[in-house]
């Protein structure tokens, strides 16, 4: 009988389990943009943090073989998802290698973003984290699980401009808010708005 129930249980949600293939493409070390199909890895309908550590791309022109790609193996890929085009980028940062999400780009700073996992069983949790990054390639790292304190500090001491720190302490109070306030300034810094 559990026998039974097993069975049942890992066909029930082995499809929601399984990878689904996109449209996107890839950047390879030439810098030539690859269109390809992705595997993308789902779990119920949203994207995973699997995303970020690996890249399989399907061969749909001959054999559909799947090929891995790390994040040292190519510059970025993106697809469309749910009506959203979404970009990876591959950086380190944190002594790491990863494909960042890129969610804003423009002449002043670009931003970053990477959900991380941590704990296990009923204590994990997940966790934004969002990079920004100014074009002299230094950046500031704030996770969404430090304090609006810590997160004012780091920002402040990342940009100096006292009427910046202005709007950096009216912002960032509470760790929920974390990338709605990121996303204002970093569009604010950009001049889209802020």
């Amino acid at each position: 009988m559990k026998g039974l129930l097993l069975l049942v249980l890992v066909r029930f949600y082995s499809p929601a389990a399984t990878a689904m293939q996109v449209d996107g493409y890839y950047l390879n070390a030439n810098n030539d943009t690859i269109k390809t199909k992705i595997d993308l890895p789902h779990w119920l309908g949203k994207i995973t943090v699997g995303m970020y550590t690996k890249l399989i791309v399907v061969d749909t022109s001959n054999t559909y073989s799947k090929q891995v790609f790390k994040p040292e193996d190519v510059k970025g890929y993106g697809f469309e998802y749910k009506g959203e085009h979404r970009d990876f980028v591959s950086k380190t940062f944190e002594g790491k290698s990863r494909f960042f999400e890129l969610t804003r780009s423009g002449p002043a700073v670009k931003l970053y973003t990477i959900v991380e996992s941590s704990g296990g069983g009923s204590y994990s949790y997940s966790v934004i984290k969002c990079i920004i990054e100014k074009p002299d390639s230094t950046y500031v790292w704030l996770a969404g699980d430090e304090s609006g304190k810590k997160t004012k500090t780091k920002l402040k001491e990342f940009f100096p401009d006292p009427a910046l720190q202005v709007k950096i302490n009216a912002s960032f109070n509470a760790r929920e808010n974390l990338e709605e306030d990121v996303n204002k300034l970093v569009d604010g810094l950009n001049g889209k708005g802020g």
